[in-house]
């Protein structure tokens, strides 16, 4: 994988330091434009982005050192579920999910330092965004997943959680069939946008 984490860096190259305000900027311009707020959320937005950050950061931090699925689901659910005025569990999931997958090339970059997200790789989930779906379909032709849409909703608008967690099941299922965790089918399939190629990487096991 040593050549995909290369490209990430090459499309990002702030993730080979660590900068919590760059790191969440980032993040958040990759839904913001989901985003529908009245004048009155839009008001709110700077303290939220603030109290958001500090939340999600907080969060991070308390990722579960020892990699076990069950203590790591739990710890997903707890931050995909907690309502606000602002993000769907849809945003919510691709705002933490960017900053894992940024981590993870951080710590691949930097291999002194404590590699507490690569340590569990295979219980990570992958950012979920209209990109990914159709890719993902293009793949398996899931009946759930039409026009880039999860049963129906946007993933901008997914507020379902037995949704969010059954696709990153599938995700888990696939990738473990080639040997790979789900960040990393995602970051070595997903990303390639001719059905061709994709479907002879898979068939044909190509994972290096």
């Amino acid at each position: 994988m040593k050549e995909v984490y290369n490209e990430f860096t090459k499309v990002f190259s702030g993730v080979k330091k660590f900068d919590e305000e760059i790191w969440f900027k980032k993040s958040w311009n990759t839904f913001s434009r989901t985003l529908i707020l009245n004048q009155e959320k839009k008001n709110q937005l700077p303290i939220f982005k603030e109290n958001i950050k500090k939340e999600v950061f907080k969060h991070l931090d308390e990722f579960p050192l020892t990699p076990k699925k069950k203590e790591i689901e739990d710890w997903y659910e707890s931050f995909l579920t907690k309502k606000d005025e602002i993000l769907t569990l849809g945003q919510r999931q691709k705002l933490i999910n960017i900053l894992i997958k940024y981590f993870i090339v951080y710590e691949f970059h930097n291999k002194d330092n404590k590699r507490k997200f690569t340590n569990s790789l295979m219980f990570l989930h992958i950012p979920i965004d209209k990109i990914i779906l159709n890719r993902f379909n293009m793949i398996f032709e899931n009946t759930e997943i039409k026009g880039g849409k999860l049963n129906g909703y946007p993933w901008s608008k997914l507020c379902s959680y037995e949704d969010y967690i059954k696709f990153q099941n599938l995700v888990s299922t696939k990738s473990t069939e080639i040997n790979l965790s789900p960040l990393e089918f995602e970051m070595k399939f997903l990303w390639v946008s001719d059905k061709k190629l994709v479907e002879f990487y898979f068939k044909n096991n190509i994972t290096n």
